[in-house]
């Protein structure tokens, strides 16, 4: 499953081919607003993965890996009110090349990259000296598309391919970031001993 998250909140949660749709041009579909976050929302459970074999029509023989499996949770939510210039800071020190935005309620609502928050200065015209009076609002790239847990890493991939995504954030039920799978992980993944199947 994925979602479309921006300042607004959630404002599309479906499946991968429902997103192709939302993203050409359809009207996104609305929903719930922000609950609050509970301890077990991002547990991965049994059922979530049986649900999700249903949802994505697998067939009982097909071996399934879900981006629980490689996703990374060495990362940092950098708050939309925060001064740019420390978020600046923040990218530099990860081993990401953005990271993920959240409200006052550790909701995700979009991305923030180094080359963006530059890309928009060089843009504008504006000095740098804005970075100190400026929030990390003010350079979001637009909304966010996410995933879930449970998601396959092929979907992912697809995902990320289709809309030239480096970063896929992974969310639980309520928006709030649980990790991060980059083109790189999924490869790496991949690549390791005991192989995971691209396929699967």
């Amino acid at each position: 499953m994925f979602s479309v998250y921006g300042p607004n909140g959630r404002a599309f949660h479906d499946t991968l081919e429902a997103l192709y749709r939302a993203r050409s041009g359809t009207q996104n579909r609305s929903t719930d607003e922000h609950k609050r976050q509970s301890e077990t929302a991002h547990r991965v459970t049994p059922k979530a993965l049986d649900a999700y074999r249903q949802l994505i029509h697998a067939q009982p023989k097909d071996e399934l890996h879900h981006l629980y499996e490689v996703m990374s949770d060495a990362f940092t939510n950098l708050p939309a009110e925060q001064p740019a210039y420390q978020a600046l800071l923040a990218i530099q020190q990860s081993p990401f090349n953005e990271l993920p935005v959240v409200n006052a309620q550790n909701c995700i609502i979009g991305m923030i990259s180094y080359d963006s928050v530059i890309g928009h200065l060089i843009e504008t015209g504006e000095a740098l000296g804005l970075l100190k009076i400026s929030t990390v609002r003010d350079y979001l790239s637009g909304d966010v598309i996410t995933a879930e847990p449970v998601t396959s890493i092929r979907r992912a991939a697809q995902v990320m391919d289709h809309y030239n995504l480096e970063t896929l954030p992974v969310v639980d039920n309520y928006g709030t970031t649980i990790g991060i799978v980059t083109a790189r992980s999924i490869v790496s993944a991949v690549a390791n001993d005991p192989p995971l199947s691209v396929w699967s």
